[in-house]
């Protein structure tokens, strides 16, 4: 397989192409965050300041992001939607995404660091959980 061809998810693809690559995008970024809210848990001092500094603008970074692969997944597999609203672990992932979202931003503006990795570890589980129900039926 090559490496990449025409930059196309369609037809004859290559290992890199503008969908993969927003993915990519968007597993640094969330991870980024996911580690600088881990280290807000384990430092203190200005490390902990920068950390806790970093992992608020990079979580403000994954909204726009996550809706942007959000659209991108509808125009790559238009057929998704029919069968995901139909998976009851679907709708339990969407549950898991927004409890886990409140508990981070929670955690977060009133800096408890624990309840901020909680919630981070959680929102990344249920988001690949969720995605994994969408897919397979």
């Amino acid at each position: 397989m090559a490496f990449f061809t025409d930059f196309n998810v369609r037809g004859h693809v290559g290992l890199l192409d503008w969908y993969t690559v927003s993915i990519a995008i968007l597993a640094v970024a969330m991870l980024g965050a996911h580690g600088a809210t881990y280290l807000t848990l384990k430092t203190e001092g200005p490390v902990h300041d920068r950390s806790e500094k970093l992992a608020k603008y990079l979580w403000i970074a994954v909204v726009p992001l996550v809706l942007a692969v959000l659209i991108e997944s509808r125009i790559v597999r238009p057929d998704l939607p029919g069968p995901a609203l139909s998976n009851p672990f679907w709708w339990i992932g969407l549950v898991a995404v927004a409890t886990s979202t409140i508990i981070l931003i929670s955690g977060l503006t009133t800096q408890r660091e624990l309840r901020a990795f909680v919630g981070s570890n959680f929102l990344i589980v249920s988001l690949l959980a969720t995605g994994g129900a969408a897919i397979f039926r």
